[in-house]
């Protein structure tokens, strides 16, 4: 068994994606927290106006520079297609950059991967921010065995998504490769984990229009998955 990911050469060979939109405040930090256990950091700046791609580029990540906001999908979409044409991925994680995530985790995350005992490892957060998130969680658990779908930490065998072919297609909110994963019988271990309350505006918006944009999210898992 692996004792030390970062100590052991192993994570040459991990990818993170961060999907970013106007997170000055936190990129430069979360980004400098990630590159202390890989140095393969991939941030997807979606249309940013506060200057976020040049500090995540300061810090040593490869920055996608979307010249509009294309949405959360997209941008690990393309965050995702980057790192499968790299020869050397073996894993790929995504980590939020709100700094909402704290990096002394992501050994736990990565181990079971790297050990071959999970093909993809899902981190469930403490609590749920809204309505919508409740209920999509609720359907997932029921049907994927997934308890907190829209955390924004996960990680997969790059070979999940390479077999699978994208990330999303649907506007799923960061849960299609996942789902389908699980239903093509890939192993999946789930890994509680702490989180910080962001204190000011979620990508998601407001009350109102995030528990819509989730719930659609959730009728098109519904029908299409």
């Amino acid at each position: 068994m692996l004792e030390n990911v970062t100590n052991s050469g192993k994570n040459k060979g991990i990818y993170a994606v961060i999907p970013a939109f106007n997170e000055k405040d936190t990129i430069a930090a979360v980004v400098a927290s990630v590159r202390s256990f890989t140095p393969n950091i991939v941030v997807i700046d979606d249309g940013s106006s506060d200057g976020t791609a040049g500090l995540a580029s300061a810090q040593g990540a490869h920055v996608i520079r979307h010249v509009v906001n294309s949405g959360y999908d997209k941008s690990i979409s393309d965050g995702f297609a980057y790192v499968g044409a790299q020869k050397n991925a073996c894993a790929v994680f995504t980590f939020d950059a709100d700094g909402q995530h704290k990096a002394d985790i992501l050994q736990q995350m990565l181990l079971p991967i790297l050990n071959d005992e999970a093909d993809l490892v899902v981190g469930t957060r403490p609590f749920t921010a809204r309505l919508a998130e409740k209920m999509l969680a609720l359907y997932t658990n029921r049907r994927f065995g997934i308890k907190d779908p829209l955390c924004g930490l996960k990680a997969y065998k790059i070979e999940v998504f390479r077999d699978i072919g994208w990330f999303d297609r649907i506007n799923s909110i960061g849960t299609e490769l996942m789902l389908r994963a699980i239903i093509k019988g890939y192993r999946v271990k789930q890994i509680p984990i702490p989180i910080k309350r962001r204190v000011d505006r979620s990508r998601f918006g407001q009350a109102i229009k995030g528990n819509y944009k989730i719930f659609m999210a959730l009728l098109r898992i519904m029908v299409r998955i």
